[in-house]
This record gives C-alpha cells, structure tokens and sequence, in this order.
C-alpha cells in the first residue's frame, strides 16, 4: 500500500510539473499567436469587404454564445429538508424564478470546476431563490493576458445571464477565488450605475474574495524570496496578468493597475488620474473602483494566514503588517484565553489549538483563527496620507500601505483561515478546489470553509 501511495503522488506531481510548463509555455506564446490571429483576420475581413462580402460575428448575446462551458444553476427545491431555504426565510416565490444572482470566478490558470464546492452548497442551502453563474470566459490562457480583459468578459456573461433572468432577478453577490477577486473588482465598476447604485441594474448585496490579492504580489511571503529582476522578468514573461499583480505594469507616468483600482479618487473629475503626470489616460482611469465596492451591503475577505505560496497574508487580507498585527492579536491573547476567537474543522465555536504566538505553519488542525470586522477609515484621512508621499511607482511597501488605504475607506469582514502542514497548499484548500479527484482528494481539508464561505453569503439574504 505504501509503495502504491507513492506511486499515485509521484505520478501526480509529475503531471502537475507538465501542466505547469505547459500552462508557461502557452501563456508565454498566447499573446503573440492572438495577435498574429487578429492580423490574419482582420486582412480576411478587409479583402471580403472590398468585394462587397460583410461577414457578421455568429455570437450571440448569451451565456453560450459568450463562452460554452459556462454554467448557470439554479438552487434546489429543499422544501422537504430540515434547513430552511432562501426562498423560504425571505419570503419569495421561488416558482416564479430566482431572485439573487451569486457570481463565482475563479482564478489565474484555473477552470469554472475550482469553484464545485462552494457552488453545490449555495444550490442546496439557497434553494430555487439562488442562481449560481461560474463564468468560464478566462479558463486557463485566457487568464493570462491582462485584467481588464479578462474583467470585460466576466461583464459580459454576467449581462448576458441578468438579461435572460431579468423578470425575476433582483440582487447580485460576487464571489473571486484568487485572481478572480480582481476580476469581480474590474467587472464591479464596469457594471456599476452611479446614478441607481445598481450593478447590471440589480441591487449589490455581497462581495467577497478568497485569497485573492488585492496588494498585489511580489514584496510579500514566498514570492518575496526571488530578487526584484528576477520578479519583473517572469512577471513579462508569464503574461499581462502577472505584469499587473506585481505591480510591473506601470509605464511611463502610468501608475500600476491595482493601484488605481485602490484610489478613492479614481474616475472622478479631478482625480489624478494617470498619477499625476501627463501620460495617456486608460480606460481604468475613467472608472470608479471603490465606489463600485462601496455599493455593496458587505464586502468580506477570506484569507490565508500561513502555506499560502501564491498569495500571502498581507494582501489577501488587506493590510500590509498583517503578520504583525496577527502576533500582537495572538499575545492578547495568551494574557486572555477567553477572548480568543478560533474555529477549527470540528466544529464552529471550538477552540483549536494554542493561542499567544504565531501559529507553528507544521502543526495543528485546519482553523478558522480570527472574524473580525474592519471599520472604514475617514476618505480625507486617507488623501491626506498621500501629500508629500512621492510618487506611486515602484513596488515596495510604501505603494502597499497606500492602496490599502484606499481599500479601507470601507468597511470589510475578514475571515483568516490556517492550514497547517508541510506543503504551501492553502491556496488551493481555501476553495477546496476540486477540478479533478486527485485534487479533491489533495484539498478536501478546505471544505468546512467553503460551507463557512456559502453560509455568510447566505445568511445576510435570510436576515433581511
């Protein structure tokens, strides 16, 4: 049995080792084979036109013809199981089609399947009031070749899925595993309507990320070990995506992308747009980020606080100290058993695990190690840390406390979740990814997080 177990893994890490140097490879060679691609049609096009011959896109304005693996469940008839439904405890008629619309979009080089888990617990505690939409629009390459384009198609499939279900629709909650929490940031001020404070014309109830890194990378955790040259030559080389959470993409007086989508002051008359200097402005110039957060009811952050080996502490949880801050906390603690507020896979409510250091990354149960709630700091605070701060290029911690700043002029509930062991897999347990058996089998310790995850974003709808 032994030697049949190391059969099994070392056969699994040999084909996660292919898949990556594929995954590399056709990251590296998808933006020169699309633009050779677009060349090619586009003189097609142009010689057709010039005999009179128009050939119009077969696409069609729906979830299909946006991007055929794309899914779109609606929630369970529970009417006969203990737990109460969605439609049950607010009231609505779930014949009459469903009324809340829960986006999941998963992350960097990832599948609609990363996001299974957290989609079956919606469908079965929501019932027929639910309706799940996994976009699959940036699956593996697709992910790679920048922000605001893979945002666009994630706006365009949520349109596509609000137009067919538009009788009954009524709210929108947004769920990002990974890079598609910046995904939904984007995709949020492209559909928001300053005027009605709507998104996609429906009401903005939930917004919350899962490891996702809203500081970028680079500075923090294990990508902080390679050297700046070394970072900003695989950022180039990966793809426009990688460019952008490490914070390389800023050309020119441009400032980085995940810096605009941090300030307050983004896409208002005014505004300092570019960063100040007279370069070309973009189109995440003229859109307003945080206001689009600010129109959801609640935005709530999951992340991880140790083995995480993409996205660290620091930025999925919105604050640069974040280690720091964790170590203060767990010596309170230790003055104050009592006050302590861990949750481990056993059950809500129980103590995992000692407190009054920072947790050992090798040892213990997987947890749930802190709740708490973030109040919005004073937006005039927040413009007057920037005077006399210097320029916003550059990817040290100076950039980071300021886009933090900026996200926290709101109001956030931040979830830190441990995943002890000897391998950095937490950030594939934080979703419980399950793209394939041997992944579930490799993940599964995550599931208890993910029913966390489905009952928060349920629980505000069943309370109104």
């Amino acid at each position: 049995a032994g030697v049949l177990m190391v059969w099994v893994i070392s056969r699994w890490i040999y084909k996660a080792a292919v898949r990556t140097f594929q995954l590399v490879l056709a990251a590296a060679l998808f933006p020169v084979l699309r633009g050779c691609y677009l060349r090619v049609r586009h003189f097609g096009m142009t010689a057709l036109a010039s005999f009179g011959i128009r050939i119009e896109p077969s696409r069609r304005n729906t979830v299909p013809g946006l991007s055929p693996k794309s899914t779109v469940v609606r929630g369970r008839n529970q009417a006969a199981t203990r737990r109460p439904t969605l439609a049950a405890t607010t009231g609505s008629q779930g014949a009459d089609g469903p009324s809340h619309l829960f986006v999941l979009i998963h992350g960097l080089g990832g599948t609609p399947d990363d996001l299974r888990c957290l989609e079956r617990n919606l469908t079965q505690r929501g019932g027929t009031d639910v309706l799940v939409h996994k976009p699959a629009c940036n699956t593996l390459v697709r992910s790679f070749d920048g922000v605001p384009n893979g945002a666009r198609r994630v706006a365009d499939e949520i349109r596509a899925v609000v137009a067919e279900h538009r009788a009954s629709l009524r709210r929108v909650s947004l769920v990002g595993n990974s890079l598609g929490g910046i995904y939904a940031r984007y995709a949020a001020a492209l559909l928001f309507d300053e005027d009605s404070k709507t998104i996609a014309g429906l009401e903005p109830t939930t917004f919350l990320t899962t490891a996702s890194p809203h500081l970028g990378v680079g500075p923090f955790g294990y990508l902080g070990m390679f050297p700046s040259p070394l970072q900003t030559v695989g950022a180039a080389l990966i793809g426009e995506s990688c460019s952008q959470l490490m914070l390389r993409d800023g050309r020119g007086n441009q400032r980085p992308l995940l810096a605009k989508m941090a300030d307050p002051m983004n896409g208002k008359e005014g505004a300092r747009g570019s960063g100040g200097g007279s370069g070309a402005r973009d189109e995440a110039d003229g859109l307003s980020f945080v206001d689009a957060l600010a129109s959801f009811e609640r935005r709530c952050a999951y992340a991880n606080a140790v083995n995480d080996f993409l996205v660290a502490f620091e930025t999925a949880s919105i604050d640069p100290d974040a280690t720091r801050t964790m170590r203060e906390r767990r010596s309170r603690e230790a003055s104050s058993p009592a006050s302590a507020n861990i949750i481990d896979a056993g059950g809500f409510g129980a103590a995992a695990g000692p407190t009054g250091s920072f947790p050992f990354p090798f040892t213990g149960a997987p947890r749930i190690a802190d709740e708490r709630d973030h109040i919005p700091t004073d937006p005039a605070s927040y413009e007057r840390s920037l005077s006399g701060s210097g320029s916003d290029a550059g990817d040290g911690l100076a950039l980071q406390r300021k886009m933090a700043a900026g996200l926290q002029t709101l109001s956030w509930h931040h979830v830190d979740v441990e995943f002890p062991g000897y391998l950095p897999l937490a950030h594939n347990k934080i979703c419980a990814l399950q793209r394939d058996p041997v992944m579930e089998f490799l993940f599964k310790d995550g599931e208890f997080i993910v029913e966390h995850q489905a009952e928060y974003l349920l629980a505000w709808v069943r309370e109104q």
